[in-house]
């Protein structure tokens, strides 16, 4: 894109460009160093165990979908965590 000296408004829009892409590579590397950091931190060892559920158990939370439902009530909450922080909404 070709500017002219004085044509103030194309110089707005790639400053406008350069604050918007600084902003997207700031926010990629925030985004890139909480996964680090999640990936940083140690696996427990209590879940390396064999430690087995008793059969009946195991059955009824097959029968239950007790997975599914704890992965939806999670999201759930997340959700509405998420959502209660918007000044606008929450």
């Amino acid at each position: 894109m070709e500017c002219s000296i004085l044509d103030f408004g194309c110089h707005a829009d790639a400053f406008l460009t350069l604050l918007h892409d600084m902003f997207l590579g700031f926010y990629s590397a925030l985004l890139l160093g909480v996964v680090a950091v999640f990936a940083a931190i140690p696996y427990p060892d209590f879940l390396d165990s064999d430690v087995q559920l008793p059969a009946a158990i195991m059955y009824g939370a097959d029968m239950f979908m007790l997975e599914t439902g704890a992965q939806i009530i999670v999201t759930a909450y997340l959700t509405r965590f998420i959502i209660r922080r918007i000044p606008v909404i929450g």
